[in-house]
Protein backbone atom coordinates (compact mmCIF):
# COMPACT_ATOMS: atom_id res chain seq x y z
CA UNK A 1 0.00 0.00 0.00
CA UNK A 2 1.16 3.53 -0.90
CA UNK A 3 2.17 6.00 1.72
CA UNK A 4 -0.05 9.12 1.88
CA UNK A 5 2.15 11.73 1.51
CA UNK A 6 1.25 15.34 3.15
CA UNK A 7 0.05 17.72 1.00
CA UNK A 8 1.64 20.45 2.72
CA UNK A 9 5.42 18.95 1.98
CA UNK A 10 4.48 18.44 -2.00
CA UNK A 11 3.07 21.98 -1.82
CA UNK A 12 6.24 23.40 0.01
CA UNK A 13 8.63 21.48 -2.55
CA UNK A 14 6.61 23.41 -5.59
CA UNK A 15 7.44 27.17 -3.63
CA UNK A 16 10.88 25.48 -3.30
CA UNK A 17 10.95 25.33 -7.01
CA UNK A 18 9.17 28.33 -7.80
CA UNK A 19 11.70 30.33 -5.99
CA UNK A 20 13.95 29.46 -8.65
CA UNK A 21 12.31 30.11 -12.09
CA UNK A 22 16.02 29.56 -13.96
CA UNK A 23 15.63 25.77 -12.69
CA UNK A 24 16.89 23.98 -9.82
CA UNK A 25 18.59 20.07 -9.20
CA UNK A 26 16.84 17.48 -7.50
CA UNK A 27 19.74 17.87 -4.36
CA UNK A 28 19.57 21.33 -4.62
CA UNK A 29 15.77 21.21 -4.08
CA UNK A 30 16.31 19.13 -1.08
CA UNK A 31 18.86 21.11 0.45
CA UNK A 32 16.74 24.76 0.28
CA UNK A 33 13.91 22.39 1.18
CA UNK A 34 15.90 21.56 4.69
CA UNK A 35 17.39 25.19 4.81
CA UNK A 36 13.90 26.34 4.49
CA UNK A 37 11.61 24.36 6.57
CA UNK A 38 13.94 22.76 8.96
CA UNK A 39 13.00 19.03 7.86
CA UNK A 40 15.52 16.86 5.79
CA UNK A 41 13.87 14.63 2.89
CA UNK A 42 15.46 12.13 1.49
CA UNK A 43 17.04 11.12 -1.75
CA UNK A 44 14.47 8.66 -3.05
CA UNK A 45 12.03 10.37 -1.51
CA UNK A 46 12.51 14.01 -2.95
CA UNK A 47 12.84 11.60 -6.33
CA UNK A 48 9.12 10.33 -5.91
CA UNK A 49 7.83 13.99 -4.38
CA UNK A 50 8.95 15.94 -7.64
CA UNK A 51 7.90 12.73 -9.92
CA UNK A 52 4.67 13.04 -8.34
CA UNK A 53 3.99 17.26 -9.34
CA UNK A 54 5.60 16.10 -12.72
CA UNK A 55 3.37 14.03 -13.32
CA UNK A 56 0.74 16.15 -11.86
CA UNK A 57 1.74 18.99 -13.62
CA UNK A 58 2.70 21.13 -10.88
CA UNK A 59 6.10 21.43 -12.10
CA UNK A 60 8.47 21.11 -14.73
CA UNK A 61 11.46 18.78 -15.52
CA UNK A 62 13.81 19.07 -18.69
CA UNK A 63 14.19 16.95 -21.42
CA UNK A 64 17.67 16.59 -20.65
CA UNK A 65 19.07 16.48 -17.56
CA UNK A 66 21.19 19.76 -17.64
CA UNK A 67 17.95 22.21 -19.04
CA UNK A 68 14.51 22.82 -17.80
CA UNK A 69 11.93 23.03 -20.69
CA UNK A 70 7.92 23.58 -20.47
CA UNK A 71 6.10 20.16 -19.77
CA UNK A 72 4.33 20.92 -22.84
CA UNK A 73 7.67 20.99 -25.16
CA UNK A 74 9.01 17.61 -23.76
CA UNK A 75 8.82 14.09 -25.44
CA UNK A 76 8.83 12.70 -21.96
CA UNK A 77 7.88 14.38 -18.34
CA UNK A 78 10.10 11.43 -16.79
CA UNK A 79 13.36 11.95 -18.52
CA UNK A 80 15.30 14.08 -15.86
CA UNK A 81 15.15 12.08 -12.52
CA UNK A 82 18.92 11.12 -12.36
CA UNK A 83 20.15 14.62 -12.43
CA UNK A 84 17.43 17.08 -14.22
CA UNK A 85 16.24 20.79 -12.85
CA UNK A 86 12.90 21.40 -12.43
CA UNK A 87 10.99 24.26 -12.36
CA UNK A 88 7.22 25.64 -11.86
CA UNK A 89 5.18 24.39 -14.42
CA UNK A 90 3.12 27.57 -14.44
CA UNK A 91 5.22 30.48 -14.14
Amino acid sequence: MPRIVDKAVLDAIVDVVAGHPEGIGRADVAHAYKARFGEAIGSRTMQRHLRRLVGDDRVAASKSTKTLSNPRQMDSPFSAWSGGRFRNAHP
